[in-house]
């Protein structure tokens, strides 16, 4: 019985891992395409966004943003995103989830999950 176990979590963290490359990928081919939409110093600004947002997930470029309007500062090419936060507290109080939408030219929006 203990070896069927094993062998059937050996199969569920097979399947984990497959589907986080899977995501990971997708983001990745998202990613792409919003380097082919900004001038490089947005880029870092993005990166940074995204480095600072911890677990990220779920790139996808959209018509309509999502959350409340955050000012960034003067000096930044990117003035402004929006944040809809969803989560707030966990078992420290203190963890934060939910959806950056971030303008790119044309109306559009690259929009990214994050969970702190």
């Amino acid at each position: 019985m203990l070896e069927q176990d094993e062998i059937d979590l050996n199969d569920a963290f097979r399947q984990m891992h497959e589907m986080e490359m899977e995501r990971y990928n997708k983001d990745q081919l998202i990613l792409e395409q919003v380097k082919k939409l900004v001038s490089s110093n947005a880029l870092s600004e993005i990166e940074c966004i995204i480095e600072e947002s911890e677990n990220t997930y779920d790139y996808s470029i959209e018509k309509e943003y999502k959350g409340e309007l955050e000012k960034q500062d003067q000096d930044d090419e990117i003035k402004y995103y929006y944040v809809d936060q969803t989560t707030n507290g966990g078992y420290s109080g203190d963890d934060f989830a939910g959806t950056i939408s971030i303008p790119l030219p044309n109306g559009l929006f690259f929009q990214f999950h994050y969970s702190m």
